[in-house]
């Protein structure tokens, strides 16, 4: 099954609409709530919404997630290679007097 469409939105104090401006989920209190419930769930609601919609048309999130950790480690490994060409090249230099 797939999930409401984008764009989600934020409405009222803590409640989600998906895109065809149904109610799809609510970030409300709960018995344990203190003063503050009201800006936390507010704040709950809205970075829920971001997250979907900044992930509109992508089909396997989990599957990007991982492309981009395999990406930061080639990444740092090249740096470290990147690194250890330029020690080379600074004692080839050193050792050769050019």
């Amino acid at each position: 099954m797939e999930h409401t469409k984008e764009p989600w939105a934020a409405k009222h104090e803590f409640h989600i609409e998906g895109g065809d401006r149904r109610g799809i989920a609510s970030t409300g209190s709960f018995s344990d709530c203190t003063a503050n419930c009201s800006a936390e769930n507010a704040a709950n609601r809205n970075r829920i919404v971001q997250c979907v919609n900044a992930m509109e048309g992508i089909e396997d999130p989990a599957r990007l997630r991982k492309n981009r950790d395999d990406l930061l480690v080639e990444r740092d490994e090249l740096l470290a290679a990147l690194q250890a060409t330029r020690e080379f090249v600074r004692d080839a230099i050193r050792i050769l007097g050019v």
